[in-house]
């Protein structure tokens, strides 16, 4: 069913096109294969507009319901990314979200000792670290 194998078929060699020469047979194959390509396409958008719309049943949650009809019917906008404010500038790039995050985090739990996983990260960093194994493999 793929589209090299075109040439071996018997219609294909004994159509009119074979007396054109090659490019014709190349721009012929090169036709079925787009055309293949459209039919699969055009199935595959079936079988996955056929699931989304069964995904609605009597357990569906009325908001994921109206969420869905509004993207069927092209209303639906995804959410923003975040955009934070920092030290008087806006970021809203992704990664640098996630680092003021990560900087965030990470200033807040070494600052409070209560803060939660404190202590365990406390007694963890204070532990030697052990590069040999149990199997006798050097590392």
């Amino acid at each position: 069913m793929h589209c090299s194998g075109e040439r071996e078929t018997g219609s294909f060699l004994s159509s009119p096109a074979t007396s054109w020469g090659p490019a014709v047979l190349r721009l012929e194959a090169f036709r079925r294969c787009r055309a293949r390509a459209c039919r699969v396409l055009k199935e595959a958008q079936r079988v996955s507009w056929k699931a989304y719309v069964s995904s609605i049943d009597v357990r569906t949650p009325l908001t994921d319901v109206f969420n869905k009809v509004r993207r069927i019917a092209g209303k639906y906008s995804a959410p923003s990314p975040p955009i934070l404010l920092s030290a008087g500038r806006t970021v809203a790039d992704l990664r640098n979200v996630a680092d003021l995050f990560a900087e965030h985090f990470a200033s807040v739990s070494q600052r409070h000792p209560a803060a939660p996983g404190a202590r365990h990260r406390q007694r963890m960093e204070s532990l030697g670290i052990n590069f040999s194994s149990a199997g006798g493999i050097v590392l």
